[in-house]
């Protein structure tokens, strides 16, 4: 773009605030709802418009501070292509203030030293998809929302792929060690005195509404149970941990309507059943 200075101000979600990202003075790589760095825009991506609606922002364009700096967006973005699978995914989303979604009409551009501003796709889910970028640009760029400082932020959003009915065994250990590499390595990036902030992933789990009849795990060779040792936070699901040990090939989970998958994330996902 040209320097036209357009006055713009089952998923998990990871724990860790932009203002926690930024106090770390993060040489960090991140965080992992996993792939692609920079998350690619999926089929229901809104391409924003190349100049957006002008927004004053107490007088001037600046960044919002509620908002993890580009910087670490993209070192965050770069360990996730490094982890990009078929399993698992990493994804950055923006939303309004208290809310899961952005408001109407949120946008967003990457602001360059030169002032060429770079628009940032958008799903209406608030999922991003980050203009590439090299890594000297990345050291200076701005992400500057249309949106008034305070009202909007990042989240990260970590995603087990594949479906109930169509996950196997297999998938589930794959699925677990990546997981566990992925948040192992933003950890690494992260000053001794701050990992203890960023949550610990145990595992894929699978998530049923509370009171329905527990899911097994059926093959040829018959059924077996899954313990659901786990609750989700607003107690309306029950949750298990996965294990696929000593499981045949072809099992296959049945589950009741509204199951879903994802990673068990220690303390935000859910916690033990009283």
């Amino acid at each position: 773009m040209s320097k036209n200075k357009s006055g713009c101000g089952g998923r998990r979600s990871l724990g860790v605030g932009a203002a926690c990202l930024a106090t770390c003075g993060l040489a960090m790589n991140a965080l992992a709802e996993v792939p692609n760095a920079a998350v690619p825009a999926t089929a229901a991506s809104a391409v924003p418009e190349l100049v957006l609606a002008p927004v004053a922002v107490q007088g001037k364009r600046a960044p919002d501070p509620a908002i993890m700096p580009a910087k670490f967006i993209y070192l965050i973005d770069g360990v996730a292509r490094k982890h990009a699978s078929e399993l698992i995914r990493l994804d950055f989303k923006a939303h309004a203030s208290k809310q899961k979604l952005p408001a109407p009409g949120t946008r967003l551009v990457v602001e360059l030293d030169n002032e060429e501003e770079l628009p940032v796709g958008m799903a209406e889910d608030g999922t991003l998809s980050l203009p590439p970028l090299t890594p000297a640009q990345s050291e200076t760029a701005k992400l500057i929302p249309n949106q008034p400082k305070g009202s909007m932020g990042l989240r990260l959003s970590l995603e087990v792929i594949p479906k109930v009915g169509s996950l196997t065994p297999e998938q589930v250990g794959r699925a677990d060690a990546q997981l566990r590499s992925l948040v192992g390595d933003i950890k690494g990036l992260l000053p001794w005195a701050f990992r203890w902030m960023l949550p610990g992933v145990s595992g894929v789990a699978l998530c049923q509404p509370a009171g329905e009849v527990p899911a097994v795990w059926a093959s040829s060779s018959g059924t077996r149970r899954i313990t659901f040792l786990y609750e989700s936070k607003d107690r309306k699901q029950s949750c298990a941990v996965l294990d696929p040990a000593g499981l045949p090939a072809d099992a296959r989970l049945q589950a009741p309507a509204g199951a879903t998958l994802g990673p068990w994330i220690n303390g935000l996902t859910g916690t033990k059943s009283r």
